[in-house]
């Protein structure tokens, strides 16, 4: 949990705070050579049909850590 556990107590916790944070749902892309990436859903607040931006996380780094610039993407 990279230091994290002096805040959280499991990484199920860190999840759940995260995710209710930027009203974010787990989910799963499937990539053409049949590789499953983890990723988490976004709406924009309000809801647009205006664009989407779709974020990778560098080496070393977790879905979760890629949620502060999801919502800079807003």
């Amino acid at each position: 949990m990279r230091g994290l556990d002096s805040y959280f107590s499991s990484t199920e916790e860190w999840e759940t705070v995260i995710l209710e944070h930027i009203g974010g749902q787990p989910t799963t892309v499937q990539t053409a050579d049949g590789r499953a990436l983890d990723a988490i859903w976004c709406e924009t607040r309000p809801p647009s049909k205006h664009g989407a931006a779709i974020l990778f996380h560098p080496n070393s780094a977790i879905c979760l850590d890629m949620a502060a610039w999801g919502l800079w993407c807003e």
